[in-house]
């Protein structure tokens, strides 16, 4: 039997823990090239551990990852939210696209695609975490409410764009909004 001549692992079902988040960008009208003063982003502050971090969650059954990112942002921000089209580089292929489609990227406008993905063993090395990340915009007026405490644990705060770059608590996450922001702005 041949084996692949590319680098592979595979993981069961009881090995993988599936996530989806987004980068939830606040309201604008029209959302085309605004100035980048007028956006802001939510970040969590996640009170037992006095972190910032971005909303996610683990994927329900039956549920794809993109309501999974909404679902989950909703719940830890108190948000409503939906998906923010974006121009951005893919290697998934267009559905008239047959046998032999190019495996190179190539720059598409996509809504509800994952524009990101985090893969991390688990702490106990019984498998691995993915989380699939989005670019979501609240509903107008979300990002006004009163802050509160969302499941007992998280603080939504909403930021400018270089100030949620740099008070996430986590590089991986800093980078991810990087790329969210770049995508927003078109570049």
């Amino acid at each position: 039997m041949a084996a692949s001549k590319w680098p592979m692992k595979q993981y069961s079902s009881a090995q993988f823990i599936e996530s989806a988040g987004t980068v939830l960008f606040s309201y604008h009208e029209p959302f085309s090239n605004p100035p980048s003063s007028a956006l802001k982003i939510c970040l969590l502050h996640y009170l037992p551990e006095n972190q910032l971090l971005l909303p996610k969650g683990r994927r329900n059954i039956a549920e794809t990852r993109a309501e999974a990112a909404l679902r989950e942002t909703c719940e830890e921000t108190g948000c409503e939210c939906s998906m923010l089209p974006v121009s951005m580089e893919t290697r998934c292929t267009l559905p008239m696209w047959g046998p032999g489609a190019s495996d190179r990227a190539r720059k598409e406008t996509v809504q509800g695609e994952a524009f990101f993905v985090t893969h991390r063993e688990l702490g106990d090395g019984s498998g691995i975490k993915v989380i699939w990340w989005y670019v979501a915009v609240a509903r107008e007026g979300q990002e006004h409410m009163p802050a509160r405490v969302i499941e007992g644990q998280f603080k939504p705060v909403w930021v400018g764009l270089d100030e949620a770059e740099t008070r996430l608590t986590f590089e991986g996450d800093r980078e991810i909004v990087k790329k969210a922001i770049m995508l927003v702005r078109g570049e």
